[in-house]
């Protein structure tokens, strides 16, 4: 998607970002694109990492995807991400619910009564960039219900959310088993509810962009088959140029 966005500006994408927020798989491309992989490099370190990340069954050994993050971002911590202001999301899930956690690349203009201790503050300069990425990436469970609140509180001159597309609703037989996963699958609609997004920033008078593709089929999120792979990758440019 922002490969097509790219071309349709002309001109390099990330340089017009002056805030970025990511998760899981967002964290990993915002890093990368902060360190100054192209869209191109990111698309290519994605399939080129899966089969390495995705052996075997779940759960996935760790150490693979640490070392290949490792690989990839050394030993630069978030202190080093000057342009855009980033903020990598996790959950710390140690007690319930779990509780929301940022890890910054910049530090936060607090009000009269804050403390940095109030924002759960880590000094940018001590957290590496891996470790962010290896944290937002551990358990994408825990994190949906956090998207939304990645910045879009403050006054921006637009927001632009990508998500990773949404397969297209099929008939299923009728069953006991298939009407309690639908009904039990239904929820995820309420976390990715944008209404309250969209009312904010209309009463910022900001443009909210939110581009999520329809997906052919339905894609798994440790999917590595090349084929499928490249049949997402083709809904996701043919649904933006449709848009």
């Amino acid at each position: 998607m922002m490969m097509c966005l790219e071309r349709m500006v002309g001109s390099c994408f990330w340089k017009f970002v002056d805030w970025c927020g990511g998760t899981s798989t967002g964290a990993i491309i915002c890093l990368a694109l902060s360190k100054g992989f192209t869209l191109q490099e990111v698309e290519r370190m994605y399939l080129c990492m899966k089969n390495d990340v995705f052996k075997g069954s779940k759960p996935f050994c760790a150490g693979v995807f640490e070392d290949l993050l490792k690989s990839k971002f050394g030993q630069a911590t978030m202190g080093a991400v000057i342009s855009p202001k980033m903020m990598i999301t996790t959950a710390i899930t140690s007690s319930a619910p779990a509780k929301l956690k940022f890890f910054r690349s910049y530090v936060p203009l607090l009000t009269n009564d804050e403390k940095m201790t109030d924002l759960d503050y880590d000094d940018p300069k001590t957290i590496s960039m891996w470790k962010a990425a290896r944290c937002s990436s551990a358990a994408p469970s825990y994190f949906t219900k956090f998207v939304d609140n990645t910045g879009t509180y403050r006054s921006h001159r637009s927001v632009i959310s990508l998500g990773c597309g949404v397969a297209r609703f099929v008939k299923v037989e009728e069953s006991f088993t298939a009407r309690f996963l639908s009904y039990a699958s239904s929820t995820l609609g309420f976390l990715f509810d944008n209404t309250e997004v969209i009312k904010r920033q209309v009463s910022l008078k900001t443009p909210l962009f939110r581009f999520s593709p329809k997906l052919s089929n339905d894609v798994g999120v440790c999917e590595n088959n090349d084929a499928s792979l490249i049949e997402m990758m083709w809904d996701a440019e043919e649904s933006l140029e449709s848009s």
